[in-house]
Order: C-alpha cells, then structure tokens, then sequence
C-alpha cells in the first residue's frame, strides 16, 4: 500500500514553523548575551521577546500578500492578545510609575514611624557616637533582613530583582526621596544600603552625611564624630576604614587600585558639598568653549563621563559647570579617563560638541571645545534627551511586543492545523 504524499501547503506549514522556532531561539540567546553583557537597557523585559519577533521577517518572506492579511485579520480578532498585551502594560505602568511616585512614598512614611520608635531600640545604651554609629551599623547588617543585589545578574532592568529569600522579588530603590523603602522590598546594593543608614543615623541625633561616588558606582556614609568625620560603609560592608580604603582596594581589569574620579556628600536636608580632595589627589581642570569664530561661548553647560571604571563610561551626576563670560569653567577632578560633553541651547535642543581627555593626578590642564552651528553639532538637551529616550524605547517596545503577538497567534493558528493534521492522518 502506498504512502499518501504529504500536501504542499502542509509541508510549507511544517516548514515555516521550524524556521520561525529555530530562529526564536537563535535570536532570544544573541539578545540575551549582548544585553546581560550590556548591562544598560532601559524595559528589556518587554523589548527581549519583541525583538525577537524581527525574526519573523523571514516568515513574511515566505506569505503571499493575501495570507498576511488574513494574518493580520485573525490577529485582531484574537480576544487572548489583546488581553495579554493591556496587562502587560497595566503592569508596566504599575511597576515603573506609580510604584516609584506614590506606593514607595507610602511605605517610606510608614517605616519612618516604625523607625522612629525602635531607635532606643537600635542605639541601645551607646554610651558615645561611635558606638552608636557601630550599633546602627551592625542593625543594618544582622537584623534588618535585607539582601544585597549589587552583583545580582538575576534581574530585570536593575530594578526587579529575583532573590533566594523571602520576599524572593523585589524593586529596588527607584526615588531617593523615599529611602526606607527598602525596609520594605529587602533587597538593594551600595546607595539603598548608604541611605538607609544616613536616615537611621539621623533619627539617632548623629552628624551623618551619605557619601557618593558617581563615576565608580559606590556610595557609603559619614558620622561626625568629635569634630573628625569617621567612614561607614553598610554596601561593602566596613566600618571606620580610612578614605585611601576606596582607592586602594578597589581594582579593574585585575590591576589594584582604581582612580576616584568626584565624590560629594549629601546631608539629610539635602546639601551638597564636594569632598573629592578628602578621597583622592585632584587635578585643576580649565575648560573653553568657543564658537567656530573662536569666539566665547557663554553659559554652556558642561557635563562629564568618568572612563576609571567603565569602559563605556559612565556619568558622573550632581556634576555640571556653566562657562562665564570668557567662555571658561575650572573645577577640580582625581585622575583618570574622562568625556566632557558640552551644550549651548534652549530646554529643548541647541547645538554641543565633546571631547576625550586624561588627567594626571596634581597635574592641571587645559581644555578646548568648539560648537559649531552645524547639523552635525545639533543636540537634544540633557532634559529633553531623557525625556525621549525613554519614551522611545516604551514605543518601540510595545510596538515589537504587539507585533511579536501577532506572529504567536498566527504561530498558534498554524500549529493547530499541523496538528489536526496529524489527527486526521493528512501528514505521516
């Protein structure tokens, strides 16, 4: 008895649907291994499996214009996405904005009473600053029940973390306004951890500043103590090391020491004040901004990256310099690899330009930047640069995310009829 051949359209159906999960999951790994090593995508939790919906380009390649039509016909009838894709961006909306605005601030006052409370608690009988400091110190440590994620990979846009203890899923910090918090979400990394301890410090009548070092991503705290600012740090943790510790005992690409490149403390009222020298040996800086006539340029704004710890650099916050009438900006930076990015505009665009330069500890140096008006100098400003990216990358996110749920219900349409297929005998 003869074998009954397998249909045409069957086997372009077989065909198709091996070429789309194959290239799924070729797609989804090289994401996955770019992106983790990346490090630095905003909601790719929505934009991995959009992305890899891109592979069904190939699937497109193989449909006749009528049946991408019917594609689509079928895709909008489909109540299952529609329904997938409005909760994902409820959640989205949830997670990302009113969690950070409104439910963090809740939860931040409600810890703030309970705190206020449990500090004789906390301090004990300290009978000085130190020991009250220790004791704070150690609370945070052995008691408060928190999980440090600073080397965590398990994560989704270093916000959602997965963790091998109860809560298991926490959000990080996501407003600084708000830092007892993560009394309440159990997990964060060097900056949850120098905040919680500048609030507690504070509600015990201490001195304290936390203490931020944006271009080599660490933060710690400072208690006043006898007139000598003494170091805590409950991130790494240490408590009382010298302010060499931070340049000698942290390494990059195996060598020892790493370069400090501007560190600032903030007090609980919110004043900042710049103690890079405290930390490291300093270079003076003088920046030029002149047009392509050489003429000054007042007012740009300067901004900097720091290369000490990232190769792709890092921004170095709360550090901005305006030029004055000469067109001119001096500070002060530690050594290492640094960008200048420099703006003259509006809020919303104007025109910039940047430049790459070393600095030698104790070494000052001098510094030129020309902005021209041309279309190759137009940028956003800082602002609006923020604003936009991140409203791009939600667009095209859910952009892809749809489209890559149109393609999983054509995937199941197609998948149901293979196997009905099968059922039927039609394909052996």
């Amino acid at each position: 008895m003869r074998r009954k051949s397998i249909p045409s359209t069957m086997n372009k159906e077989k065909l198709n649907l091996i070429i789309i999960l194959i290239a799924w999951v070729f797609l989804l790994t090289i994401y996955m291994i770019i992106f983790s090593s990346l490090n630095r995508v905003q909601t790719y939790w929505f934009i991995v499996p959009s992305w890899t919906s891109v592979t069904f380009l190939v699937y497109f390649r193989l449909l006749r214009e009528d049946e991408i039509l019917k594609l689509l016909k079928h895709s909008l009838k489909n109540k299952i996405l529609w329904f997938v894709f409005f909760v994902l961006l409820i959640v989205y909306i949830f997670l990302y904005h009113l969690v950070p605005s409104y439910i963090m601030k809740m939860v931040d006052s409600k810890n703030r009473e309970t705190l206020l409370n449990s500090i004789s608690f906390i301090v004990g009988n300290s009978t000085n600053d130190v020991e009250k400091a220790l004791r704070i110190y150690n609370w945070i440590e052995n008691s408060a029940g928190l999980t440090n994620v600073y080397a965590d990979r398990y994560n989704i846009d270093h916000y959602i973390y997965f963790i091998s203890k109860p809560p298991f899923v926490c959000l990080r910090l996501g407003n600084k306004n708000y830092p007892l918090w993560v009394l309440t979400s159990k997990c964060g990394a060097c900056e949850e951890y120098s905040l919680l301890f500048r609030e507690i410090a504070n509600m015990a009548n201490l001195t304290v500043r936390s203490i931020h070092n944006p271009g080599e991503d660490h933060n710690w705290d400072e208690v006043l103590v006898n007139g000598s600012w003494i170091i805590v740090d409950p991130g790494w943790p240490i408590f009382n090391p010298p302010p060499s510790f931070y340049e000698m005992n942290r390494s990059i690409n195996g060598s020892n020491g790493l370069n400090m490149s501007y560190v600032y403390g903030v007090y609980p009222n919110g004043t900042i004040i710049d103690l890079t020298e405290r930390y490291t040996n300093v270079s003076s800086i003088k920046i030029s901004v002149v047009d392509e006539n050489n003429n000054p340029v007042e007012n740009a704004i300067l901004r900097f990256d720091s290369f000490n710890l990232l190769e792709n650099g890092k921004e170095i916050s709360n550090l901005e310099c305006a030029t004055d009438k000469d067109g001119t900006c001096e500070l002060k930076l530690g050594g290492g690899s640094y960008r200048a990015k420099a703006f003259i505009g509006n809020k919303i665009f104007g025109y910039g330009n940047e430049t790459k330069f070393y600095l030698n500890e104790e070494e000052p140096k001098e510094i030129r930047i020309i902005i021209k008006s041309s279309l190759l100098n137009i940028r956003l400003s800082p602002m609006t640069e923020e604003v936009i990216s991140e409203l791009v990358i939600i667009i095209i996110g859910f952009s892809l995310l749809w489209f890559y749920f149109v393609i999983i219900s054509w995937e199941s349409f197609l998948l149901h009829k293979f196997l009905k297929g099968i059922v039927d005998r039609k394909i052996l």
